[in-house]
């Protein structure tokens, strides 16, 4: 009975918008209404919803459909379906989203695989992009590079569409391919 009681309680504090109590550590996790959590560590975590991670780490996958915001996390792989807004976090290993992406002051160590409109990343250092077509969009796709943000390796837009804007402060150090680099003050 207890397990029920808590298990109603956090269905009901999700739906009235209160948060949600911290995740016991584990080793995996799947959160089909979201969560938080804070200085935690798990093998795997996938969530559907709002995933609030404060301080966590994901040895291995993390993988999110709906809204993932991470402050200080560290991460080796991410799979996001949806919107991602990434503070001071560390990903060090091939990661993919779909939807949009903001990240400040974060770091990806392997190659970031998007598909989305925009994506704009502020003091924050990449390895390498690769922007997919995406057959339904006719626009430009564009990656803004803010406040010193580093990209150490190729750009690559698939659509052969794509628009760089550079930022003062900020660097390239390879080719953009299927793409023009705009500088803006």
């Amino acid at each position: 009975m207890k397990k029920f009681s808590t298990i109603f309680i956090c269905l009901c504090a999700s739906l009235f918008g209160e948060e949600t109590p911290p995740l016991p550590a584990s080793r995996e996790h799947v959160l089909s209404i979201g969560g938080s959590a804070g200085y935690e560590t798990f093998d795997n975590l996938k969530s559907a919803g709002v995933l609030k991670l404060s301080g966590s780490t994901v040895k291995h996958l993390l993988e999110v459909q709906g809204c993932l915001i991470a402050q200080a996390a560290k991460l080796e792989s991410i799979d996001i379906l949806g919107e991602a807004n990434l503070t001071d976090t560390f990903v060090s290993g091939p990661s993919t989203v779909t939807g949009y992406l903001r990240a400040q002051g974060s770091t990806f160590k392997s190659l970031l695989t998007l598909s989305t409109h925009k994506a704009v990343f502020t003091a924050s250092k990449l390895n390498s992009i690769t922007i997919q077509r995406q057959e339904a969009f006719k626009g430009k796709q564009i990656i803004e590079l803010k406040q010193g943000t580093i990209v150490e390796g190729p750009i690559r837009f698939e659509s052969g569409k794509g628009e760089v804007h550079l930022y003062p402060g900020s660097k390239l150090y390879a080719p953009i391919e299927g793409g023009k680099l705009i500088r803006k003050n």
